[in-house]
């Protein structure tokens, strides 16, 4: 009784411990909130931006979307800093007038302060901020995002409560990890005892692993068929129709910084499906040749045999296989990494569960989930060919071998077909070092063995055919990318990758779309994976010393090992360029370090037996842990501009000691438990819960663009404007199957600037893959000016002659005063402050 006890307590304390952790970094209470009541005159998305106390970049962001409901809306700002400065409303929404009321700053247990327009001043030309009673009115007519500063360059310090609120979380955690290091004083002495048999008796219950295989299954299919996806393409509503961008999202919130999904690669989806002909090679909306073919877009191609998560596009409706599209991403990784991981374990189905999930929710992942270059897809094919790979050489059975051997084609292609060597290139070097490295040793005595052998040269000439027919069908446009200034003419050699980078995920728990480190470009830029290979490494060469070296631990550690060279020191160019190692830079290497930090982590936890170590040692190993992460952290926080306080330094320090513990000690339920609970909330939503993409479906201007095009289907479109949303809506018009001018291009339209820029003039300007925004303007001959970012703007007369020679049929004018319509064209009309022309 008192051992099934104490085998309650430990995991009752890890899940202490892990909520603690999460409260002091999501949940404690904000030092300051700005409470006012907000009245517009359309969708607001408001932001409250502040200075940090650490210089006057380092920003911390409160956000708000708002509708234009008439009414005032009351709103609260949290403001997590110990002293605020330079407090400032942006506007980012569409509207010119905003009308505050009790707008108030409250500290944490302090005295509330007014504002009053008297307070309050702009940076905004054009813009007039008057008060009548309590009510603040401010009227801009720029078409800058307004901007106003609520008493400029003051300093609002936290109340002391406030700054002892900030470690209230912080001694629970610490009274639960000591209690947690106390109670493993009882584990046992060096018995050979799975933790988690501890908890459940049977881990390995008969038919557990298919019950956990046919759920993930079933549940892709549910998921699917019900029509539920993580886009955020809700934005799309916000943006085209000027509405709430909460259409179809059922948990969470879409993600303006995935707007290489939202904004790119979702469009260019329904681009395929409605353009003549549906699902064609060629799309000159995404760029020249047989671009889709290698932007991992649906085809009508060959090839697409060999991509299951693109067939149902050809049979169900849209949102329904778009649904069955984006689940893939997440179910395949889930079920290809916990199949693979099996084979390290020797099937622990829960410990093989535990790291797919760990792996499929590491901030990395998450963040970079809905790309273009198809991360999730591309890692179950990895983890899916490695367990096939096993299954051809161990099968027991003729009928398992050949199964095993004509999927692996289709997984091995799968992955050739995403076509992203960034990431490619280190998952095939971590592939090929565990294959051959001794994952897979074929039995001694073998009665298949002349079988395995057909078939595995069967495989390997399969692969090479069908990949060589692949290349013959793309040569040309992976030719044109390659001589394009970016990303073709790229190279690398590594190097510039700070080590203080690698510790960047334990302060990033509460990271969002909107908060994160600036000094790291945007939260996908920023996200990274929990960087445990040093522990790993000390425990694989302390196995070693006791003469328990394995080599399926060693191998990925070594591989992680020359990732983090060449991201830190780097290697010579003729190395990177013969290893194909040029392709990838620093930052993309990253990946390797997770995949391999959590391959050789499951490894070492399916060990079984609790390592040996005295209570003064544990102690010892707890402490230590702690005072050597303090320092690092403080080091890592100070380079993210004191993204995080100093309490919560203190908690991490706690926490991640902890399981530093677990880990050395492979208590695999705490390990598992601490490792995963934090991570997974911080992560599930980074992608929200929506249903259908009715942020496209069902937009009343798309709609109507949509009619206009079917209506005369014969030319091309442009959009013109100064506008944010001028600059999105040539990619959103590309959904509705129509050929747009502009927008985002993965290579030049060389027809197009044969036109523009005649004498290439311009040509350094748009040799790339480049975002091209079309504005009117009263000049002789088309201009080209660079633009922030991979962009650059087309400013054209709109003459007859001029738009004949480009096939101009529409032009689209966005958030742009009423004008003469050009000659040659009539008005269509007028929608949502967007006016329709069309040729005669």
């Amino acid at each position: 009784m008192k051992t099934n006890l104490h085998h309650a307590v430990i995991p009752l304390l890890a899940v202490l411990c892990a909520i603690f952790f999460l409260a002091q970094v999501k949940w404690r209470p904000a030092q300051f909130a700005l409470l006012v009541e907000i009245r517009t005159d359309a969708p607001a998305r408001l932001q409250l931006r502040y200075n940090r106390g650490y210089g006057i970049r380092q920003e911390g962001i409160s956000t708000k979307i708002l509708p234009a409901t008439g009414e005032f809306i009351q709103v609260r700002f949290p403001i997590k800093v110990n002293t605020a400065q330079d407090l400032r409303f942006v506007n980012l929404g569409f509207g010119h007038s905003l009308d505050f009321r009790s707008l108030t700053l409250q500290p944490l247990a302090g005295p509330a302060r007014k504002l009053s327009a008297v307070e309050l001043s702009s940076q905004t030309p054009d813009t007039q901020i008057s008060q009548v009673a309590d009510v603040i009115h401010v009227e801009s007519s720029g078409t800058e995002p307004l901007v106003l500063h609520l008493e400029r360059g003051s300093r609002f310090p936290a109340s002391p409560i406030a700054l002892l609120w900030q470690w209230a979380f912080v001694i629970p955690l610490c009274g639960a990890a000591l209690g947690l290091v106390w109670v493993f004083r009882r584990e046992g002495n060096g018995r050979h005892d799975d933790s988690l048999r501890a908890v459940l008796p049977n881990a390995r219950v008969p038919g557990l692993r298919m019950i956990v295989i046919g759920t993930l299954v079933f549940g892709y299919f549910a998921f699917s068929f019900f029509g539920l996806n993580g886009s955020s393409t809700a934005l799309c509503r916000y943006y085209a129709d000027r509405e709430m961008p909460d259409a179809g999202v059922l948990v969470g919130s879409p993600k303006e910084v995935r707007s290489d999904e939202w904004m790119l690669q979702t469009p260019w989806i329904f681009s395929q499906a409605f353009r003549t002909p549906a699902f064609s090679p060629s799309n000159p909306n995404v760029g020249g040749d047989v671009t889709p073919l290698v932007t991992n877009l649906p085809v009508r191609h060959w090839s697409t045999l060999f991509r299951p998560q693109m067939w149902p596009f050809f049979f169900l409706n849209m949102e329904r296989a778009f649904a069955f599209y984006w689940n893939f991403k997440s179910f395949a990784l889930l079920l290809g990494a916990m199949l693979f991981f099996g084979v390290l374990t020797g099937g622990k189905t829960l410990l093989d569960l535990a790291g797919a999930v760990f792996l499929t929710f590491s901030p990395f992942v998450q963040w970079w989930l809905s790309t273009p270059t198809c991360l999730p897809e591309m890692l179950a094919m990895f983890f899916f060919a490695l367990w096939l790979s096993a299954i051809v050489l161990r099968g027991r059975a003729r009928w398992q071998v050949a199964t095993a051997a004509a999927c692996l084609i289709i997984a091995v292609e799968n992955f050739i077909f995403c076509c992203y060597p960034r990431f490619q290139i280190p998952l095939a070097y971590l592939a090929a070092a565990l294959l051959f490295g001794g994952l897979i040793t074929p039995k001694k005595a073998d009665e298949l063995r002349t079988f395995r052998l057909c078939c595995i040269s069967l495989v390997v000439t399969a692969i090479i055919l069908l990949t060589w027919c692949w290349w013959r069908d793309v040569a040309e446009i992976i030719r044109i990318t390659s001589l394009l200034s970016y990303p073709g003419q790229v190279r690398f050699s590594g190097g510039g990758f700070e080590w203080s980078r690698f510790f960047d995920a334990f302060l990033e728990f509460s990271m969002t779309g909107d908060r994160f480190p600036e000094r790291l470009e945007n939260a996908c830029e920023a996200a990274g994976f929990l960087f445990i290979a040093p522990l790993l490494a000390i425990v694989a060469i302390r196995d070693a010393v006791r003469k328990q070296a394995d080599s399926m631990l060693i191998i990925p550690l070594a591989l992680v090992a020359f990732a983090i060279f060449y991201m830190t020191v780097g290697i010579p160019m003729w190395a990177a360029k013969a290893s194909g190692w040029a392709y990838v830079y620093s930052g993309r290497a990253n990946l390797l370090v997770g995949i391999g930090t959590t391959i050789a982590l499951v490894r070492y936890l399916a060990r079984g037996e609790k390592a040996v170590s005295p209570m003064s040692a544990r102690w010892c190993i707890f402490a230590g842990c702690f005072l050597l992460l303090i320092p690092i952290l403080k080091l890592t926080n100070v380079r993210l501009g004191h993204f995080e306080a100093s309490s919560t330094i203190v908690a991490t320090a706690v926490f991640f000691g902890l399981i530093a513990l677990c880990i050395w000690m492979r208590s695999v339920v705490v390990a598992c438990v601490l490792l995963i609970i934090p991570q997974f909330y911080a992560c599930a939503l980074v992608n929200p819960v929506a249903q259908g993409v009715p942020g496209i479906t069902q937009s009343p201007l798309l709609h109507w663009l949509a009619e206009a095009e079917n209506h005369k289907p014969a030319g091309k479109w442009i959009v013109l404007g100064d506008t944010l949303r001028a600059q999105v809506l040539p990619d959103l018009i590309k959904a509705t199957g129509a050929d747009v001018l502009g927008g985002m291009r993965c290579n030049p339209d060389y027809a197009m600037l044969q036109i523009l820029d005649p004498a290439k003039k311009y040509v350094a300007l748009t040799d790339r893959y480049a975002w091209i925004h079309f504005k009117q303007a009263y000049v002789d001959a088309p201009v080209l000016e660079a633009a922030p970012g991979l962009a650059y703007d087309i400013k054209i007369p709109l003459s007859s002659a001029l738009l004949d020679q480009l096939g101009v049929r529409h032009i689209l004018e966005v958030d742009m005063p009423a004008g003469q319509v050009p000659a040659g064209f009539h008005l269509v009309g007028t929608h949502n402050q967007c006016r329709l022309l069309e040729r005669d």
